[in-house]
C-alpha cells in the first residue's frame, strides 16, 4: 500500500477517529516530454512576451486574473494568503445521508480512509454504524491549501473518502443540449 497524503482525525459531535488517506486509483496515463529530433536532448519552454518578443525571467512574473479580453486584475502573493483556508487536520463530518442523496456528477477523486495507529477499533465502530445505517458522512476538510467537501462511505471493510465538487462548479445539463434537442418533441406526440 502506497503513503498516507494526508494524516489527521474523523471528527463529528465529540468523536475524534484519527486517521490517514492513501490515493485509491492510480491513472495510467502515458506522458509525452518534447525532445530534439534524435532523442538526445529534452527540449524546455522559456517565458516571453508575444507583444515584444524578449524572454520574460520567472521572478518577473506575477499572477491575475482574467475580467475581460486582454483585461486582468493582479493578485498579490499576501492577499493570496490571506483568503487561504486555515491548515486543519481534521475531516469534520457535518451530516449523514443516504448515497443516493448525491448525484454521482459530484464526485472528483476517491481516498482510502485507514485507521492511524490505535484508531483501530473506533475505525471498526464507526464503519459498522455507517453500514448499518447505509448512511454517508458529508464533509468538509482543508487538503493541499483548499477547502474540500467530501463525501465517506462504506466500501467493504473499509472507508472511502471522495473530494466532491461544489454545485457552482457542476454544470447543468440543459446548457449542454442543443436548443433544437430542448424544444423536440417527444416521440409519438
Amino acid at each position: 500500500m502506497s503513503r498516507p497524503i494526508w494524516q489527521g482525525s474523523i471528527t463529528f459531535g465529540l468523536v475524534n477517529i484519527p486517521v490517514q488517506l492513501q490515493t485509491a486509483v492510480r491513472e495510467k496515463n502515458v506522458n509525452f516530454h518534447l525532445l530534439s529530433k534524435d532523442g538526445t536532448c529534452r527540449l524546455r519552454r522559456k517565458l516571453y512576451c508575444p507583444d515584444t518578443g524578449k524572454e520574460v525571467d520567472f521572478s518577473d512574473t506575477a499572477r491575475g486574473i482574467e475580467i475581460g479580453k486582454d483585461e486582468y486584475v493582479l493578485v498579490d502573493e499576501k492577499e493570496l494568503e490571506r483568503i487561504r483556508p486555515e491548515k486543519g487536520r481534521s475531516i469534520g463530518i457535518e451530516q449523514f445521508v443516504e448515497i443516493g442523496e448525491i448525484d454521482p456528477l459530484y464526485f472528483d477523486r476517491p481516498y482510502f480512509v485507514t485507521p492511524a495507529d490505535g484508531s483501530e477499533k473506533a475505525y471498526k465502530l464507526l464503519h459498522a454504524a455507517m453500514k448499518q445505517s447505509q448512511r454517508v458522512g458529508l464533509a468538509r476538510f482543508v487538503m493541499r491549501g483548499r477547502e474540500n467537501l467530501a463525501a465517506i462511505r462504506v466500501m467493504e471493510d473499509g472507508l472511502v473518502l471522495h473530494t466532491m465538487h461544489y454545485a457552482d462548479e457542476v454544470l447543468s445539463l440543459n446548457d449542454a443540449l442543443p436548443a433544437a434537442l430542448a424544444r423536440a418533441k417527444e416521440p409519438g406526440k
